[in-house]
C-alpha cells in the first residue's frame, strides 16, 4: 500500500541523512548571519544575503558566511528530520551543501544548488557560467 512505501520511504531517507552530511569534504557549518547551512570549504566562494556586503578591487560581491561556534551539523540535521519529512530534510540538506559554479550577474564564485532559482542577490534566475559557456536557469 501507498502508507506502507511511504513510511518505508522515510525509514531510508531518515538513514541516508547521516551518510550525507560525513560525506561533504571540510565539513558542514551555519552561517550566524542567515542561519543557513553550508559547506564548509566553500565558504569564501558562496554570497551571504545577510552579512555586511562590499566589494572587492575587482568589483565581485564579498559577503562571507560567518560560522556558528560549535555547531553540531549531525545533530541539526537529526532534529530537522524528527520535525519534517526526512526526504524533504535530505534533499534539503543536498542542495545547501552541492556548490555550482559561480553567478555571472552578481559575480559570485559559487552557488549553493538550492539558490539556483534565484540568487539572493537578485530576484532573477542564476546565470552559471562554466568552462566558457554560459547556461541561463529559468526566469533570467
Amino acid at each position: 500500500t501507498s502508507t506502507s512505501h511511504d513510511a518505508c520511504t522515510s525509514l531510508l531517507y531518515k538513514h541516508k541523512l547521516p551518510d550525507l552530511v560525513k560525506s561533504v569534504s571540510g565539513g558542514v557549518s551555519r552561517c550566524t548571519a542567515c542561519q543557513r547551512i553550508y559547506p564548509t570549504r566553500a565558504r569564501d566562494t558562496l554570497v551571504c544575503a545577510n552579512a555586511p556586503a562590499s566589494l572587492s578591487f575587482h568589483g565581485d560581491v564579498v559577503a562571507r558566511h560567518v560560522p556558528v561556534d560549535r555547531f553540531d551539523a549531525q545533530k541539526f540535521v537529526q532534529n530537522l528530520a524528527e520535525a519534517h519529512d526526512p526526504r524533504h530534510v535530505f534533499w534539503y540538506v543536498w542542495g545547501a551543501t552541492h556548490t555550482l559554479p559561480g553567478c555571472s550577474r552578481c559575480r559570485a564564485r559559487g552557488v549553493l544548488a538550492s539558490e539556483l532559482e534565484g540568487c539572493r542577490y537578485h530576484p532573477r534566475g542564476v546565470v552559471l557560467a562554466s568552462r566558457g559557456a554560459t547556461r541561463v536557469t529559468p526566469d533570467a
